[in-house]
């Protein structure tokens, strides 16, 4: 059960997304948009009924799949930061600036 509703949670936003870069209708993408925030919530409510979980994908217990998380964390992070800097958004950049003393 915990696999099912962590595939739904994990890849139906990923899903919907690339859709959205298909479809161009205004109408179709909201009325994706809609019934993907309703299946998130239900799987969301589901997962939580169910209780705590020691569901763990065997791939995130590697090393190496860290280090990749922490990687595009900063990428995240400094694109992020970027684009404060270039609008001069001081909220924006005092924030990610804050994060990165954080993470580092």
């Amino acid at each position: 059960m915990f696999q099912n509703l962590f595939l739904i949670l994990t890849l139906c936003p990923i899903a919907v997304a690339l859709a959205c870069l298909v479809f161009r209708s205004g109408i179709f993408r909201s009325a994706l948009v809609c019934i993907t925030g309703v299946i998130l919530i239900a799987s969301s409510v589901l997962l939580f009924l169910n209780g705590p979980g020691n569901f763990v994908p065997e791939f995130m217990t590697s090393a190496k799949f860290s280090t990749a998380i922490q990687l595009a964390d900063f990428l995240v992070l400094g694109l992020i930061l970027f684009f404060g800097i270039k609008f001069k958004n001081l909220i924006i950049t005092g924030l990610s600036l804050a994060q990165a003393a954080l993470l580092a």
